[in-house]
């Protein structure tokens, strides 16, 4: 009987060696494989492109469709797949009705839910919703981009930045002060009804601990500013804090305090508007939201910038991520309402920007990636838009390029356009909160299509918000995050079953008639060993969260071969001796 087992046995342990070894390789392969797919779809573009240079050489395709229809056709192709019909298919009615006197663009249609029909609604008539809260800054470098912003579609304008000299509290730099005080955007903004801020900017641990632990600089500067910003008839101040030391996360909300006095007592009004950012993830557990809330009338919580650095290539703003412990906009918005942020004085700042890396193959056929740069949205579209169509990341909800060249360097760059804001914005509403920040104004200039996006978004009281992880996966994400949500309960939970039912086994194989019932025969005994299995499968994927995976595929291993031998030994000694 032992010689007929033998064989099987010899099969389990190859099988299992097999998979042991393939673990060793697998990472390298992964590598290898994703180089390969990417190659591929590199060369695909290149000959798409030269068939497009052919098309044209021979007088093809120019005079059938305009340019307005090309970049129609293109913004289409470019689009996720979550995009819904009419802004997949929005070229069609455009160039169905080209003789339309007003120019309509076909993505201003809205749905009217009273008559079950389409409406278009006019470019020109349009006007932000009191419900909702559009933030921008205006970087002080992007000088006369402001001639191209619609104040119309923004309820807040920040002036970017009064940088403060944290020893004395004045600002450190004088030409953009001057800047500030003659610069006609401020009257533009004030036409059309928008909030005018003057942003303050401190920023890095060093600076941070000299200012907040100088009170002294905190008047200085309250006077300061107050000159400033009565001088231009504005609303109030932003203050933009980075890397703040958490032990002055009380003296964090008692300069905020003293601000919101100063300021009041010196406006005419008596009134004055404050808005502070919040961290995405890192030093977050220096401001003390709650009692900020109370003093200021705006948070804004700065989502972006979550992937910078040497070898960790990905979006800017990640919607979602897979890794266990990984950040993302979900898991920011989550920290913050689960520390009783208040949802409905605050809005998610997203970025007009990408990020750009560069790479080189190195002598394991991988890539060794660098951070380049930040790319501006016109920068990422006039290098990259008129020739490639971007991939979608599912997981992120993010565009990016990933370009290979014959010298075996790359450039990879994720952005944000018009449909995945879409998401993002959508995630933001659907956690509740006021609306969403810009950083920064102008990066767009040139290009429309995301002050429309804000037009279909944030116009109307009646925009429907769909949950856009809900959207895109519906309820196997939902379940997913249940189970991470709670998986410390849940492995607890299955630990005691699986408890139990061992103990069960054994109560119940010390009657020699169980035994001889479930071991006597081979289709039980295999019964048997399946379910030992599929209860160690559970315990084995919670390891693999704090282990290397070899070592899990060891235990699993010791674990199937102990089963394998205490079976067939209980097998030999039922033969043998029965009571």
């Amino acid at each position: 009987m032992i010689k007929q087992i033998l064989p099987f046995r010899f099969v389990n342990y190859f099988i299992v060696i097999s998979l042991l070894f393939y673990s060793c390789e697998a990472k390298d392969a992964y590598f290898k494989a994703k180089r390969s797919s990417r190659q591929t779809e590199s060369t695909l573009r290149y000959v798409y492109k030269d068939a497009s240079k052919i098309q044209k050489a021979l007088g093809m395709g120019d005079e059938e469709i305009s340019s307005e229809d090309q970049k129609k056709m293109k913004e289409s192709l470019a689009s996720p797949e979550q995009q819904n019909m009419l802004n997949r298919y929005a070229y069609l009615y455009d160039f169905l009705n080209p003789d339309n006197p007003n120019k309509l663009k076909a993505n201003n249609f809205y749905w009217d839910s009273v008559q079950q029909i389409y409406f278009i609604k006019s470019p020109t008539n349009r006007k932000l919703s009191k419900k909702y809260e559009v933030f921008g800054w205006h970087p002080h470098w992007m000088g006369s981009a402001w001639e191209s912003y619609d104040f119309s579609l923004l309820s807040t304008v920040a002036y970017f930045a009064y940088i403060v000299d944290p020893e004395t509290g004045s600002y450190t730099n004088p030409a953009q002060m001057q800047e500030w005080r003659t610069t006609s955007m401020i009257d533009s903004a004030k036409a059309h009804g928008t909030r005018v801020l003057l942003s303050m900017a401190s920023h890095g641990v060093s600076e941070n601990d000299r200012f907040l632990s100088n009170p002294a600089a905190w008047n200085t500067f309250s006077d300061s500013i107050a000159s400033l910003i009565l001088s231009r008839n504005a609303d109030g101040v932003d203050l933009n804090f980075e890397n703040v030391p958490e032990k002055h996360k009380e003296s964090l909300v008692n300069f905020v305090r003293l601000l919101r006095t100063n300021l009041s007592n010196k406006m005419p009004s008596g009134k004055v508007f404050l808005s502070i950012t919040l961290p995405s993830y890192s030093t977050r557990e220096a401001f003390d939201h709650v009692n900020l809330g109370e003093l200021v009338d705006l948070m804004v919580i700065m989502g972006y910038d979550y992937h910078k650095g040497k070898g960790i290539t990905g979006a800017v703003a990640p919607l979602r991520t897979t890794n266990r412990n990984g950040i993302s906009l979900q898991s920011t918005l989550e920290y913050y309402a689960k520390n009783q942020l208040n949802m409905g004085k605050t809005v998610l700042a997203l970025p007009y920007y990408g990020a750009q890396w560069k790479g080189k193959i190195n002598s394991k056929g991988v890539y060794d990636t660098y951070y380049d740069k930040d790319i501006p949205y016109r920068e990422v579209m006039n290098l990259y838009g008129t020739n490639y169509t971007p991939q979608y990341d599912f997981v992120s909800m993010t565009n990016y390029f990933f370009l290979e060249f014959g010298d075996s360097t790359s450039v990879e760059c994720w952005f944000d356009n018009a449909a995945s804001l879409e998401k993002k914005y959508n995630l933001a509403l659907s956690y509740g909160l006021k609306g969403v920040g810009i950083w920064a104004l102008g990066y767009d200039n040139g290009y429309t299509d995301l002050w429309q996006l804000l037009d279909n978004q944030f116009t109307t009281d009646t925009t429907a918000v769909v949950n856009p992880i809900n959207e895109a996966d519906g309820f196997p994400v939902s379940m997913g995050s249940f189970m991470m949500r709670y998986r410390d309960i849940l492995t607890l939970t299955y630990l005691l079953f699986a408890l139990a039912v061992v103990i069960g086994w054994v109560i119940a194989f010390a009657d020699w008639r169980v035994r001889t019932g479930i071991l006597g025969q081979q289709f039980f005994r295999y019964l048997f060993m399946l379910i030992m299995t599929l209860l160690i499968i559970p315990l084995l994927s919670v390891m693999n969260w704090f282990t290397d995976q070899r070592i899990t595929l060891l235990i699993a291993f010791l674990f199937g071969a102990f089963v394998f031998y205490f079976i067939q030994k209980l097998q030999v000694n039922i033969n043998i001796k029965r009571p």
